[in-house]
């Protein structure tokens, strides 16, 4: 995409639409065909972005300070790529959010990488942490028919498989 680079966190990519939107850390870039979401470009430092039919799902880190800490954390909002409408998953900002995967149901997995959190969070906006490591859990990937999440401790160099299915009840 234009002005995409290796720096890039996440993408989220709808083919049949030629849109496309790219999410770096605390700097997101939009490319779309069929037109603006000013909902993200409101969005203050957005950090991923995950596809998830008609809705642009956005993980935010909230504002960082130099050394990236932050005093607000991140919501975990929706855009709905027909209406441009913004949608507050999580009504309070909890997180500084890393790893964003749907569920296999109608919640999310993210991660908060300063804190180490794997945290659960419903369709509603309630959130559970599933598992605390150490800090520098970052992007994830999710296997819904196993539900196993893999996460990468970037501090540790290290990465891991783990068998969520009891912490998902």
């Amino acid at each position: 995409m234009p002005g995409s680079d290796d720096d890039r966190d996440g993408a989220a990519v709808d083919r049949p639409r030629r849109a496309g939107h790219v999410a770096r850390p605390f700097r997101a870039q939009e490319h779309d065909d069929v037109g603006d979401l000013p909902g993200l470009a409101e969005a203050s430092q957005r950090h991923l972005a995950l596809l998830d039919g008609d809705r642009l799902l956005v993980g935010g880190w909230g504002k960082p300070e130099p050394d990236f800490s932050t005093k607000v954390p991140g919501h975990l909002f929706a855009l709905d790529l027909k209406t441009k409408k913004k949608t507050l998953i999580t009504p309070k900002p909890f997180g500084n959010i890393d790893g964003l995967e749907l569920d296999g149901g109608s919640g999310y997995i993210i991660t908060d990488y300063p804190k180490g959190l794997l945290v659960h969070v419903t369709n509603t906006g309630e959130t559970k942490v599933l598992k605390q490591f150490k800090p520098g859990s970052a992007d994830i990937a999710f296997v819904p028919t196993g539900n196993i999440v893999i996460v990468p401790h970037m501090n540790e160099n290290t990465i891991a498989a783990y068998d969520i299915s009891e912490l998902l009840k």
